[in-house]
């Protein structure tokens, strides 16, 4: 989100501190705006977070194959750089759907369940995952293993849920 207020501080076009404050404001916003609202609200759709973390890993195949196919050609240099920065993106939303959907609101504090301790080694290891493709334009390693991963994070996701709802059911 700071690209966006880097964005809007051009756009403005002074140095002032209440520009600057205004700038930042509104990334600021616009940060939380994509974010889960936290209040909580209790409408949580789980599924389709995996179906979006699923996503954002096939359009991280796509940007890599694309980075690969205009590597080192001439007067390709825009489509390149666009390609790397929509693989970023796509990291970076795995990333925040990790962190600001499950750990800061799914996944509630239980050390002693053993589900609670193998979901947050998981969705680590996600945002480890997401960070190498990041910095790797040959990822496709990481990719592979970020799709099983979530494979498996979403199969034990399942069991913890299922679990908690057996535990609601029973009080």
């Amino acid at each position: 989100m700071i690209g966006h207020a880097e964005h809007i501080y051009v756009l403005v076009k002074e140095n002032t501190n209440e520009k600057r404050i205004l700038s930042l404001s509104i990334a600021l916003l616009a940060q939380l705006a994509q974010a889960h609202c936290e209040i909580p609200c209790g409408i949580y759709d789980d599924d389709l977070r995996f179906d979006l973390i699923f996503e954002h890993i096939h359009t991280l195949e796509k940007s890599i194959a694309e980075i690969k196919k205009y590597e080192g050609k001439k007067n390709n240099n825009q489509q390149f750089v666009r390609w790397v920065i929509n693989k970023e993106k796509h990291a970076t939303e795995i990333q925040d759907i990790v962190t600001q959907y499950f750990l800061t609101q799914r996944i509630k504090p239980n050390p002693n369940h053993n589900h609670y301790a193998d979901l947050v080694a998981y969705f680590h290891e996600m945002m480890v995952l997401a960070m190498q493709v990041k910095q790797n334009a040959n990822s496709e390693q990481e990719i592979q293993k970020l799709h099983k991963l979530v494979e498996k994070t979403q199969k034990t996701y399942q069991e913890y849920r299922n679990y908690l709802e057996s535990l609601q059911k029973k009080s």
